[in-house]
C-alpha cells in the first residue's frame, strides 16, 4: 500500500489484483478511484476505507475480475 499526499493506492504487486487493476482511496473525499481494464470510475463517498475497497472490488467483479 502506497501513500502520497494522504491518498492511498490500495493495489500493489503482492495483492491478488489483476496487473491492469488499481484502486486509489482518497480519505478526504472518502471516494475510491477504480482503474480496471482501461475503464476509470470514481465511487463513493463511503464511511470507511474498508467499505470503499469492498465496493471497488465488487465493481471490478461485475467487469470480469475473478478475485
Amino acid at each position: 500500500m502506497d501513500v502520497c499526499f494522504g491518498v492511498t493506492r490500495v493495489s500493489v504487486e503482492s495483492d491478488p489484483y489483476d496487473k491492469d487493476m488499481q484502486l486509489i482511496h482518497d480519505p478526504i473525499s472518502k471516494t475510491i478511484l477504480v482503474s480496471f481494464r482501461d475503464k476509470l470510475t470514481t465511487l463513493g463517498p463511503f464511511p470507511t476505507k474498508h467499505a470503499a475497497v469492498k465496493a471497488a472490488e465488487e465493481s471490478c467483479r461485475l467487469l470480469g475480475w475473478k478475485g
